[in-house]
Order: structure tokens, then C-alpha cells, then sequence
């Protein structure tokens, strides 16, 4: 058996050599996959049916990456795969930067509403924009026309509403634009909860850590039963994240 102050000196070499490996197969993959969007949209005109080939290929990848890092195992709740065949209004919790992925991996006909880091970024700022993901700082009423075209075309959309990470992994106060917009658009909302993401990755942290992810896909709800005003259904959907969060990790954290 190894002394423990060797596994202690040990764990920050594993930790790095997990996130260099993550880091260079990110950095692979985003150089792949803008290699495929100037293959698919360079010399032939844009269709829905490409935009819908290329959105397969972000789903695939995403899974893919999530249940591929070292030391991390991913585990989804059994939920009905149909749930994402009527488009809906997304949300989760937001703990770490593989909140993305997550999200990503769970249908192809999907759009995420981001910030403008994320937009403007060196390494995935074109795939994103060429996923039709928008950019909400000059807020979502500015983008409601583009919004309900994608979901007419039987496009989700994906709303963090903390609008930034936690750092503690507790469920901050929920902003009221992901409730503004399925009000606005007539659409149900899923809840989608995350456990695990922010003890991987914390904020502000750039190694990667060993443990478990789990996504927990939860029933769709009709917007209007939370409440009477955007403020109210966002004050009430974070009690009724912090109530669910709890019980999953009662149930699966240990000591």
C-alpha cells in the first residue's frame, strides 16, 4: 500500500496530465470540427438540412468528450429520449465550464443562448456561431425574431439561469429571462439538473479533479403553473432547484 504523503504528492501530477490530455483533445476537436464547418458551408449554400448535420456532429462530439475524461464517470436519469421532440425552453444550473457539453450532448435540435466570451472565443467562438447559439448581453428581446425562427423550425433553446457559474456549487438566484421566453414563445420548460460539474472543474480553477457527473432530466413543466409573472416562476423554479438538488445529493454523494 502507498504511504499517504506519496498519493498527496502524486494527486497534483495526475491532475495535470488529466487536463493537458482534455485540453489537447478540446483543442483537436475544435480544430476537427472547424476543418468540417468550412467543408460544409464554404461552397455550397446553407441548408436546414446541413445546419442539421452539423448539429448531429456537436451531439455526438459533446457525449463523447463527457464520457471520455480521465477519471470522470457520466451518468444521465432514466428519461424519456422524447422529451426533447417538441421544442421547449432548456434550463440548468450552471457550476462549470463542461455545463456546455452536458447540455449539448442531449439532443441536436438545440440552441444555447451564451455570453460574449464565449461568442467571441479564440478556440470555439466560430463553431458556436455557426450553431446559431446568440449572444444575449444586449438582452434576449433583441433577438426574439431569430429566436422564434430556430423554433419553428423545431429548435430548443438552452438558458442557464444563474447567467454565470456558481463557485460552491449552491443554486444562485435564478435570472428571469429563460421564463420571459417561454412565456413569449408559448413553449413548456425542462428543467435539466447538473451534480458533480463544479467538483470536476470548480471556477476559477484550471485542473481537472476525479469524480462523477450526473444529469438529471426532469419532467416538462407548463410555464404559466410556476407562477404569474416572469419574477415569480424564477423565484419559485430555484426553490424548487434547491430542493431537488439536495435530494440528489443525499442520494449519491459520499464521504
Amino acid at each position: 500500500m502507498l504511504p499517504l504523503s506519496f498519493i498527496l504528492w502524486l494527486a497534483p501530477i495526475v491532475n495535470f496530465i488529466s487536463s493537458l490530455y482534455v485540453f489537447l483533445v478540446f483543442l483537436g476537436g475544435c480544430t476537427l470540427i472547424n476543418i468540417f464547418i468550412f467543408c460544409l458551408f464554404t461552397f455550397r449554400k446553407t441548408t436546414d438540412q446541413k445546419k442539421l448535420r452539423y448539429h448531429q456532429l456537436l451531439c455526438w462530439a459533446a457525449n463523447w468528450a463527457i464520457t471520455h475524461i480521465p477519471g470522470v464517470r457520466t451518468t444521465w436519469n432514466d428519461y424519456d429520449k422524447k422529451s426533447f421532440d417538441k421544442p421547449a425552453v432548456i434550463i440548468s444550473n450552471h457550476q462549470s465550464h463542461f455545463d456546455l457539453m452536458c447540455m449539448m450532448g442531449l439532443t441536436p435540435k438545440l440552441i444555447i443562448l451564451t455570453n460574449d466570451w464565449v461568442w467571441n472565443s479564440i478556440f470555439y467562438g466560430r463553431i458556436i456561431r455557426y450553431a446559431d447559439y446568440f449572444p444575449v448581453s444586449n438582452g434576449v428581446e433583441k433577438i426574439m425574431d431569430k429566436l422564434e425562427t430556430v423554433v419553428n423550425k423545431g429548435y430548443s433553446v438552452v438558458v442557464f439561469p444563474e447567467g454565470t457559474r456558481s463557485e460552491d456549487c449552491s443554486i444562485q438566484r435564478f435570472h428571469q429571462g429563460a421564463f420571459y421566453l417561454a412565456e413569449k414563445l408559448q413553449l413548456e420548460i425542462i428543467p435539466v439538473l447538473l451534480h458533480g460539474v463544479g467538483h470536476l472543474l470548480p471556477k476559477r480553477k484550471l485542473l481537472i479533479r476525479k469524480g462523477a457527473i450526473h444529469i438529471k432530466v426532469m419532467e416538462r413543466i407548463a410555464y404559466h403553473t410556476l407562477g404569474e409573472t416572469s419574477i415569480q416562476r424564477a423565484k419559485n423554479m430555484r426553490a424548487f432547484y434547491k430542493e431537488e438538488y439536495a435530494k440528489l445529493a443525499m442520494e449519491i454523494e459520499q464521504t
